[in-house]
């Protein structure tokens, strides 16, 4: 009798397991621009569910993108932070099964015009 028992529970456990896995079966692919429409390497993403759970993060490669891959079908919050840029936030709604592509142009940040170097000039 405990072989049986612990027999179904295995199955039901791997059956439990495998619908989990099967619904994440979508991607989301995310190109980072600058406002020349120039790749930005190194930016930073951050992905969070509905329920504001952060589930990746990472950086844009050398050709601006990033991957996830294996996510679940849903809304979910990208947000784009690149030095020197103004930072982006957007919701994206990805069905089941698909690959879906967010395309992100970044504002340059005032604070990155802004910089320079003052000087005063003073005749004696």
């Amino acid at each position: 009798m405990k072989l049986i028992l612990s027999v179904i529970l295995v199955a039901l456990f791997a059956a439990t397991t495998l619908t989990c896995a099967w619904g994440q079966n979508s991607q989301l692919h995310v190109l980072v621009l600058d406002p020349s429409a120039a790749a930005i390497q190194y930016a930073e993403i951050v992905v969070s569910d509905d329920s504001g759970y952060k589930i990746a993060s990472g950086s844009t490669n050398g050709s601006g993108g990033f991957d996830f891959r294996n996510v679940g079908s849903g809304a979910y919050e990208v947000v784009t932070r690149a030095l020197g840029f103004e930072a982006h936030t957007e919701t994206v709604v990805i069905p089941e099964g698909t690959v879906t592509k967010l395309v992100v142009k970044l504002a340059v940040s005032p604070d990155a015009v802004k910089s320079g170097l003052d000087v005063l000039l003073l005749d004696p």
